[in-house]
């Protein structure tokens, strides 16, 4: 299960779960409401939806600094797997050793805190590795 579909489900804001409650305090109920009027939305829909973008914020910021702790050589690896490279094909296009490359890719995946390659492409599957092609 992707982790996104997870922390939804998680936190009651897919539809095929629960509604959850939250107590929130007065003066942010209060701009809540304010905030639901001048957008002609109800305030539950607001919230959903600025909680699913703050969260959303987070997690992204949290890859990103993923993202920039990884070398060099261990983002490009990282790249070349999201665009569905095999390990052979890595270490014949880097000029490495099979070994080499799956050592990079264990790093990478601890670095991500994921077990798979394919939740590596999960977690970035947003991204445009594009220019990594080349």
């Amino acid at each position: 299960m992707r982790f996104w579909s997870w922390l939804r489900k998680w936190l009651g804001l897919d539809a095929s779960t629960a509604t959850r409650t939250f107590h929130l305090k007065q003066d942010v109920l209060r701009d809540l409401e304010t905030l639901a009027l001048r957008e002609h939305s109800p305030p539950e829909e607001l919230a959903n939806r600025l909680l699913s973008e703050v969260i959303w914020e987070r997690q992204v910021g949290e890859v990103l600094e993923r993202w920039y702790r990884l070398t060099p050589r261990e983002q490009e690896v990282a790249a070349l797997i999201c665009l569905g490279c095999t390990t052979q094909q890595i270490a014949d296009r880097l000029t490495v050793s099979h070994g080499t490359i799956k050592s990079y890719a264990h790093h990478i995946l601890e670095k991500f805190d994921v077990h798979s390659r394919v939740e590596l492409r999960e977690l970035l599957a947003h991204w445009d590795f594009n220019e990594w092609e080349k």
